[in-house]
């Protein structure tokens, strides 16, 4: 995966210049014009000589966030917003890179300044020479970004007739089902849990795009289960329509529909995606204020109403003394599932199922209503914003719920920042909720080796703090009754050899989900990641978790609590030959809590064949596992349609198998998976309505596109 070097004897001075620039510090505090450096710009390399892997399908990185445990369903539509709107870096304006979301502060400054102090690529290699850009950020990069052309004309709106006949559309119809019957849909089941309509899931979707300066789409999908018209909805169960328009920089947009936003370190709002913890090393800071459509069947965490961001001063580069202005603001209202009686709501249900009586009797009976705003300053190196935010419901809640105490009526105000001096990255945000409760995350990254990256992370969130849409980095999964240190590292051992892992160190001073008492974890990851050959790669990871959790002991009056320890082991050789790809994943962890201990296992082979290229490609998947309890549950990432998401849960003992199919003709592309698991001496898989009174679960799916 690493950077690949053909070096012939006429390119030894290429080689020579490549190698020297590897501690290099590319910022504008550390070069200058009689600097020995300005002898190594990137127009006197031999692009030929020195070239950075390609990733013809950017899908497989999907597969690489997976295995960082990373939130691929969300990442999945930003990246394929990317891929067919492609960054042109000679021109981009650095609100354009900082759309980017593979990219962090760091290298947003990085990048700007190369492109500002050299002038136009010649070849996307000479990313290669921008300070942070390590092997891996760099190829998953290269498919979202192109040379372009330097273009000096001002901010403008495209013309709507211009936009029309040049822009691009796309049709997407997507079907599929399990083929054994479930309970829900069996006409003896309770008629309070008795699936209404068929189990069939159909999801339409189109979208027009003009150079991702005009945008405008729509999406309907109905889950299996569900009823082809819905009458709450006065049609299909789920409809979503968004129109956005971006002037020619990227420093305007505003949004009418369905949306996701972003802002600060997303300790008041994160409805978008974020690293988290991972061993790609990538840092887990969140750069721009993001504001984005919202087009996908995901039927939670979105806004819907109105957004815009807008510069009020520009911030440029090129001027010694730079001063920039940002204001986004937005606001929502949209009806959420919950049941709500005499003019109080319980629980809010994020399924989006709407499939029996009870779930139809709750669905969009709560009214939510929010408003937003950030305002951000920029000076030279320093970015620092206010948040403010409000959401307001129709009903009053329940006083009596202690782990997720939400009023019907509350607020949060945060401030962040972030800073880059000498090649060190500062990040944080500090908030408050309506009462006072606060919450605090401050990260460093820093570079003690040129081939090394570090980068730090502490967060204290207290235990009453309160935050409907928050989406910071956490062990938990809310922003609340947490402390911890987060330290990672990403080194480059050799050219082909690449060490890379996390140690998160944390603490709940309050009572939790199963936890009667404060407890304390701590989560360690290693990853041993080496190339090959051209195509070639080994990956060794390791991960080990403990945490403490309730001891079920009914001689006890309490339940005492003591830590359980988790610990996995993943080996993964891959390899693509011609148009051949094959790759082994050997997989196995360990579950110990008090005397109980318990080992599960599996063993997975990819083979992939593309005999005419872009044209036709099939991927076989296949894994045997054998998992002793619930603790040694095993999620192995599958390649799966556009759109979808699969990641199944291996649980028990059986195998699965997988077959994708894609083949393209001119302008459509036609897509087939089919998925088999099987899991013998079993009589009954999945729980509820889901049951299967089999012991084998056979799904298909399918989805054609149409682009004009």
């Amino acid at each position: 995966m690493g950077k690949q070097l053909h070096i012939p004897l006429s390119g030894m001075l290429a080689f020579i210049v490549h190698f020297s620039v590897q501690g290099a510090t590319f910022s504008s505090d550390s070069i200058h014009p009689t600097d020995t450096v300005k002898f190594l710009t990137p127009h006197f390399i031999d692009h030929s000589v020195v070239s950075i892997e390609e990733t013809e399908d950017w899908h497989i990185l999907l597969e690489e966030m997976a295995e960082n445990e990373m939130d691929t369903e969300q990442w999945e539509e930003v990246l394929t917003e990317l891929a067919n709107n492609p960054i042109p870096l000679n021109n981009a304006s650095r609100e354009m890179l900082e759309s980017i979301p593979i990219l962090n502060a760091d290298q947003v400054e990085n990048l700007s300044y190369y492109l500002y102090r050299y002038g136009p690529m010649q070849s996307l290699s000479e990313l290669m020479l921008v300070e942070g850009m390590d092997a891996r950020t760099m190829r998953w990069l290269k498919p979202f970004v192109c040379l372009g052309t330097i273009d000096a004309t001002p901010i403008d709106y495209p013309q709507m007739k211009k936009a029309l006949k040049y822009g691009k559309q796309e049709l997407r119809w997507t079907m599929g089902t399990t083929f054994q019957q479930k309970q829900g849909y069996n006409e003896s089941s309770d008629s309070t849990s008795r699936y209404l309509g068929d189990p069939l899931h159909a999801c339409f979707r189109y979208g027009f795009d003009y150079k991702d300066q005009l945008q405008w789409g729509i999406v309907l999908e109905k889950d299996p289960g569900e009823r082809w018209w819905n009458k709450a909805q006065s049609g299909v169960d789920y409809a979503s329509f968004h129109v956005l328009l971006k002037d020619s920089k990227r420093k305007n947009t505003l949004i009418l529909g369905d949306y996701n936003v972003r802002f600060g370190q997303g300790l008041v709002c994160g409805s978008a995606f974020s690293l988290g913890k991972n061993t790609s090393g990538g840092v887990p800071e969140l750069t721009e204020p993001f504001i984005s459509r919202h087009f996908s069947a995901s039927e939670i965490n979105y806004f819907r109403g109105a957004a815009f961001r807008w510069t009020l001063k520009p911030f440029e580069i090129e001027k010694k003394r730079r001063f920039g202005i940002d204001l986004s603001t937005f606001v929502s209202a949209r009806r959420l599932d919950s049941s709500v009686e005499n003019g109080v709501f319980g629980s809010i249900s994020e399924t989006g199922l709407h499939r029996t009586p009870s779930e139809i009797e709750m669905q969009k009976k709560l009214r939510q209503s929010v408003i937003g705003s950030h305002l951000e300053l920029r000076w030279t190196t320093l970015t620092a914003g206010i948040t403010a935010m409000t959401w307001l419901f129709d009903a009053s809640t329940h006083h009596w719920k202690i782990f997720d105490s939400k009023g019907y009526k509350e607020g949060n105000v945060s401030v962040d920042f972030r800073t880059i001096w000498q090649g060190l990255l500062v990040f944080g945000e500090f908030s408050l909720d309506q009462k006072g409760h606060k919450a605090l995350l401050a990260g460093t990254s820093f570079k003690p080796h040129p081939r090394m990256n570090v980068t730090m992370l502490a967060r204290k969130y207290e235990s009453d703090y309160q935050a409907l849409f928050s989406n910071a980095f956490s062990e938990g999964t809310s922003t609340r009754n947490e402390e911890g240190l987060y330290v990672s590292t990403d080194f480059q051992l050799a050219q082909r050899i690449r060490f890379s892992g996390y140690l998160d160190l944390f603490r709940f001073p309050g009572l939790g989900y199963a936890v009667s008492s404060p407890s304390w974890g701590q989560d360690l990851a290693a990853e041993l990641n080496a190339t090959v050959g051209r195509n070639g790669l080994v990956k060794l990871l390791l991960k080990s978790k403990t945490k403490e959790k309730n001891a079920s002991n009914s001689s006890l009056p309490m339940y005492p609590i003591q830590p359980f320890l988790k610990t996995q082991l993943r080996l993964q050789i891959s390899q693509k030959q011609g148009f051949w790809s094959i790759k082994t994943i050997l997989y196995a962890n360990k579950y110990q809590f008090g005397k109980n201990l318990s080992k599960g296992y599996a063993i997975a082979q990819d083979v992939g064949l593309e005999p005419f290229g872009n044209r036709f490609s099939v991927m076989v998947h296949a894994v045997l596992f054998n998992t002793a309890s619930w603790e040694n549950r095993i999620y192995l990432w599958e390649k799966d349609l556009p759109g979808a998401f699969s990641m199944p849960m291996l649980y028990g003992q059986g195998c699965r198998m997988s077959l994708f199919a894609k083949y393209n003709y001119k302008n459509m592309s036609l897509q087939l998976k089919i998925a088999d698991s099987v899991q013998p001496g079993m009589d009954v898989l999945g729980d509820g309505p889901e049951q299967l009174f089999s012991d084998r679960r056979t799904e298909a799916r399918f989805q054609l596109s149409w682009k004009f």
